[in-house]
């Protein structure tokens, strides 16, 4: 079964950044605010799927796909060198109440924005489902799903430098734009379950991976935040005794795999997080 497609899609960014809210900071000028003129990324896909189905084997599919995203938004440090930036932005003094005596151009601002340059993305995706009914004796009662996509993302993203004039010893903001990923998009996600199926029991263990992502934009690359890969296995177990009894037992995060953020390529640490792992044990009855 092969099937093409193409679609134009539409993603509406973070609510809370399109609400024109106002943190102004005691201790220093810098402030953090909302931009209600935030637009929609808008996305145009090329998608191709080939797909290949045996009733002794199971479902292989395998596709390739194409996105052109436009208006990509992500929060960043700017700083406005203009009341005219300000306005272009919807960041109007009566709009936020703070007073006539701020200024937008006052300190460091921490703003979302849209990229104005194309979003390219590239991808590829494996996919098996398959009951192994193939499998001599026991072993046919596993079942195993599993899907791979690899992603790679090319955004030009806003920088912001100061520069020093050796001649009058005074520094400006150059602005530009620098190559790098997609904000929020991993490289890869893996998922796979393997489960088995016998009489009343069901039992299901599945593997989570994904790959490394841009989490936080700086204003040159050696300051922007990635989270690092990760895994998370969770199982689940399910054994009915009759047509009204069944027990139940399931692990969420059993490795207590950590959500760890880094600074740049750097081994140092910005974030180090643990969730913990999750047990639960039930009965369930049916009257």
């Amino acid at each position: 079964d092969l099937r093409m497609a193409y679609t134009n899609t539409i993603s509406r960014p973070n609510f809370h950044w399109r609400i024109p809210y106002m943190n102004r900071s005691l201790s220093s000028p810098d402030w953090s605010a909302g931009i209600p003129t935030l637009g929609p990324a808008l996305s145009e896909n090329l998608d191709a799927y080939l797909s290949v189905y045996d009733s002794k084997f199971g479902l292989f599919t395998i596709g390739v796909f194409r996105k052109y995203i436009d208006n990509v938004s992500y929060r960043v440090e700017w700083k406005l060198t203009e009341e005219g930036e300000a306005a272009e932005l919807g960041l109007y003094q009566e709009t936020y109440g703070v007073g006539e005596d701020f200024e937008f151009t006052s300190g460091l601002g921490n703003i979302p924005i849209n990229l104005t340059e194309t979003t390219l993305i590239n991808g590829v995706e494996f996919e098996l489902q398959t009951n192994m009914f193939f499998l001599p004796g026991l072993l046919k009662n596993f079942v195993l799903n599993t899907n791979f996509t690899y992603i790679q993302s090319e955004s030009q993203l806003f920088s912001s430098e100061r520069v020093l004039d050796e001649i009058t010893w005074q520094q400006t903001t150059v602005t530009g734009l620098r190559p790098g990923p997609m904000p929020q998009q991993p490289n890869y996600i893996f998922n796979v379950t393997l489960g088995y199926d016998i009489g009343g029991f069901s039992g299901r263990a599945s593997l989570f991976s994904q790959g490394r992502t841009l989490n936080g934009v700086g204003k040159l690359a050696p300051f922007d935040t990635y989270i690092d890969p990760f895994t998370r296995v969770d199982f689940s177990l399910r054994y009915s005794v009759n047509d009204h009894l069944t027990f139940l037992f399931n692990g969420t995060n059993i490795l207590n795999e950590p959500d760890a953020h880094f600074q740049s390529d750097t081994p140092k640490y910005r974030l180090l997080e643990y969730y913990g792992s999750m047990w639960d044990f039930g009965i369930q009855y049916k009257f």
